[in-house]
Formats: C-alpha cells, structure tokens, sequence
C-alpha cells in the first residue's frame, strides 16, 4: 500500500473496490468501452466527488465511470487533467468511526460521511481538489471478493 494510507494499513490492507475513470459524458464514455448506454441510467450520485458513477465490471476488475455532477472535485480533476482514471475506491478493512479515529491520530483529514455507490464513504482530503481521489468504504457495507 502507499505510504499515504500507512496509518490505515496498520489495521489490514484496504481492498481495491474501483478504479475511478471521468468522463464529460457517460453515455459516451460507456458506448466507447463497449457497455449498454443504458447503464447510465443507473448512475448513482457521489456528492463526495460532485459525480455520478456507474459501476461497471471488465476482466473480474470493476471500474467506477463518473461524469461530474457539481462543479466539485470530479470537474476539477476533468478540468485540470482531461479524461482517464482520477482516484480509487478502497474497502478498508475497520469500519468508518475506527478509519476517522486513525486518521485523526496520524493527522490526516477526512471528508464528511457519505453514501456513494459501494455505500457509506469518506473522502481522503489530503490531495488537491483536482486529485487523485481516495475513497474509502465501510467495511461493513462490502461484499467479501468472489
């Protein structure tokens, strides 16, 4: 794991859940990588990332394709590096009260609580408005691997 989550791996390896990929348009960007369009109609709202994101699944590796929403942190990664992977979605391994006592320990800062598209979220606000982004998930709310 990077050192910027050695406070959080100390307590088990956080699991990559998604690649995060911007796109100005998910119909588009869906069509281009061989997906239904349709899916966008499942989009489901990150207020953390200003986003809204379908999870798709490629080679047993699911990607998260998120168009902004907001003129929040997905536009300005989209504003500042064009389209292409931006951030991660990470299932820690410790639930959210336990991610924000370690994370105050270490100094860290963290988002607000949110709900995005694996369930309750924190964002790791340690990074520019621009990213990479770091999302970290309640343990609790993620399926174990296949």
């Amino acid at each position: 794991m990077a050192d910027d989550l050695a406070w959080l791996a100390a307590r088990g390896e956080p699991r990559l859940l998604a690649e995060i990929v911007a796109t100005v348009e998910l119909e588009r960007a869906l069509a281009a990588a061989g997906f239904d369009v349709r899916l966008a109609a499942r989009a489901v709202d990150d207020v953390l990332l200003g986003a809204r994101v379908v999870l798709v699944t490629r080679d047993s590796a699911t990607i998260a394709i998120a168009e902004p929403s907001t003129e929040g942190r997905l536009a300005a990664s989209l504003a500042r590096s064009g389209e292409g992977v931006v951030g991660r979605y990470l299932a820690a391994a410790v639930d959210l009260d336990t991610i924000r006592r370690l994370a105050a320990g270490a100094g860290v800062a963290l988002s607000r609580r949110e709900v995005g598209p694996f369930g309750p979220e924190v964002l790791v606000a340690t990074t520019p408005a621009a990213g990479p982004h770091l999302l970290l998930v309640d343990a609790r709310t993620v399926p174990s691997p296949g």
